[in-house]
């Protein structure tokens, strides 16, 4: 058996009209998409009862049920999700209608399938987490002595600036491995390049999976700063950032992964001595070379000092 449905190309077509419109899932039991464009809102309605008790909303999907007109409704507030949840809705419909499941097995198994699809979508490297890791527990030192939302202000590295913190005085770029050594990557011939009259500093974390008293995870991070003054608009607007440029972590298990600090951190002065490459260390046709890739190895590299320094200037910045 074999039931007609609009293709996604033509629902978007109707979209981008802004005229709100039902577009029904012919079959037993019936369903219908209920699309408000200005309300930024997509509506899949199944016309059936079942106890959808067990199942939970998950992210930007979000789903109720109505007993007294027995329907269940499943809502997209997210724009990006449209198409996927199109193909979500589809899904649950024809389970339903064609294989005869109940509506809270069809909605169960489609959502793992539409979870699996946008993990591969939207999910973050490692080193990305890592990164952001690294950041996260810098804005956590920094707000112990400090008002969030004045730190946040700081945190250039969230809009994808060159350098991660743009302090009143000096820049610093964080750096976060999980390597037994001190090795990092840099990623672009401005990275280690200070502005001028402005101090750089590269601050160096080693991190190593763990557990107990000492150890925190991404979801600690960001609860930290929740707990702050104002901290609860920061993660919501340190969230939506993130998405925009590394993918969607809410419901990563990355989020609950533990770290420990291998070893103490450091901070280094980025300054003539400090291994680099920058425009100025390209003797011939540095105008001809755009971008560079490079790793720098900080291992017994002033590590001590590294130390002294980074307890300065946590506390002085």
């Amino acid at each position: 058996m074999t039931l007609i449905r609009l293709r996604w190309a033509e629902v978007l077509r109707r979209l981008k009209r802004g005229i709100p419109f039902l577009e029904p899932f012919h079959g037993i039991p019936s369903c219908e998409l209920s699309v408000s464009p200005n309300e930024n809102e997509i509506i899949f309605k199944i016309k059936a009862w079942d106890d959808i008790r067990t199942l939970k909303s998950r992210g930007k999907i979000q789903i109720s049920s109505d007993k007294n007109i027995k329907e269940i409704h499943l809502r997209c507030s997210e724009k990006d999700l449209y198409g996927p949840f199109y193909e979500l809705c589809s899904g649950i419909a024809d389970a339903i209608q064609i294989y005869k499941k109940k509506p809270t097995t069809a909605i169960k198994e489609s959502l793992a399938r539409f979870e699996k699809i946008l993990q591969k979508r939207k999910s973050p490297a490692k080193e990305v987490i890592i990164g952001l890791i690294g950041e996260l527990y810098f804005f956590n030192e920094l707000i112990k002595k400090r008002n969030a939302t004045l730190v946040f202000k700081y945190w250039s590295g969230i809009n994808s600036e060159e350098h991660d913190f743009t302090c009143p005085n000096d820049d610093y770029e964080i750096k976060t491995t999980l390597k037994e050594t001190r090795e990092h990557k840099i990623s672009s011939l401005n990275q280690l390049l200070p502005k001028y009259k402005r101090n750089l500093y590269l601050v160096s974390y080693l991190l190593t999976s763990g557990s107990g008293s000492k150890s925190f995870s991404l979801n600690d991070l960001l609860n930290n700063i929740k707990n702050a003054r104002g901290g609860d608009e920061i993660v919501a607007k340190t969230l939506s950032k993130i998405e925009v440029f590394a993918g969607n972590i809410t419901d990563s298990p990355d989020m609950e992964v533990r770290y420990l600090l291998r070893r103490k951190p450091c901070c280094y002065l980025v300054d003539a001595q400090f291994p680099k490459i920058i425009k100025t260390t390209l003797k011939t046709n540095s105008h001809r070379i755009n971008d560079v890739n490079y790793n720098i190895l900080l291992e017994g590299y002033a590590e001590e000092t590294g130390f002294n320094v980074y307890k300065n200037r946590i506390k002085y910045i």
